[in-house]
């Protein structure tokens, strides 16, 4: 999991929020993804802060809209909870949701700014006046191969 091996790297926990989960979208999913149990994450992966409780919990079936709007609560949720640094892993639905919510952008203005959203990209955002700002957006200058990934749809 690669936000287990990020939280180790620098030395932080990692707090597992359903809300940043895959897109439950039943033409990937024909019926409800089984998930590890608690206990059974904890054990796999050592750097779960056992005290935290996810904020948003996603429903299946779920549609576009319903995903932008899960992340885009659970961002929401994160953002007014932690001053500091936080680092969010996911996927295209959770990269729009989180930007749309934060940025307050429409989804084709978001999706302008991202062009196409590479596995493994880096989108970064500080708190200015107030607000929001993008400081980087899908950018994949630390990978050698730039490839993989779209648009989410």
């Amino acid at each position: 999991m690669t936000a287990d091996i990020a939280a180790r790297e620098i030395g932080g926990s990692l707090k597992v929020e359903s809300g940043f989960s895959e897109w439950l979208n039943a033409d990937w999913f024909p019926q409800r993804p089984v998930l590890l149990r608690r206990d059974e994450m904890e054990q796999q992966f050592p750097s779960i802060d056992r005290t935290y409780s996810s904020r948003v919990q996603p429903s299946y079936p779920e549609s576009g809209d319903a995903v932008l709007e899960r992340t885009g609560t659970a961002i929401s949720e994160v953002a007014r909870e932690y001053d500091g640094v936080v680092l969010v892993v996911g996927h295209g639905a959770t990269v729009y949701g989180s930007l749309l919510r934060l940025l307050g952008l429409t989804f084709d203005e978001t999706s302008r700014i991202l062009g196409e959203v590479h596995y493994c990209c880096l989108c970064k955002l500080s708190r200015q006046d107030g607000g929001w700002h993008l400081d980087l957006a899908a950018d994949v200058s630390h990978l050698e191969i730039r490839s993989g990934g779209d648009r989410f749809h």
